[in-house]
């Protein structure tokens, strides 16, 4: 949604806008991972599948 910032992926801290490239790697691809983002300011906890983009 927009507004949310991402601030766990896989279970690691997502502090700056250099993490999550990081983090998403082939191994994540295409499996369940955990999210954790702030919304407003509630902390929510989702899961999703990532997948790569088709262009």
């Amino acid at each position: 949604m927009l507004g949310d910032i991402i601030v766990k992926f896989d279970e690691k801290p997502v502090t700056n806008v250099y993490d999550l490239p990081k983090l998403l790697t082939e191994e994540v691809i295409g499996k369940k991972t955990k999210l954790g983002i702030l919304r407003g300011e509630k902390l929510m906890n989702l899961t999703i599948t990532p997948s790569t983009a088709i262009i």
